[in-house]
């Protein structure tokens, strides 16, 4: 007799969790955050790099 998984893969759960965030704003939230963060980032270096 075959044996029912009915266990998400990790797969299953990372598209699931993307989805989420993708659907009430999280993920664009975050993308923003995490691109200011580098730019603020490049620039300290460039003016560091300046001395």
């Amino acid at each position: 007799m075959e044996q029912k998984n009915d266990m998400l893969g990790v797969e299953d759960i990372v598209f699931m969790l993307l989805e989420t965030l993708k659907s009430n704003g999280t993920f664009d939230e975050i993308r923003r955050h995490c691109v200011t963060d580098i730019d603020a980032k490049v620039q300290y270096i460039n003016n560091f790099n300046m001395f």
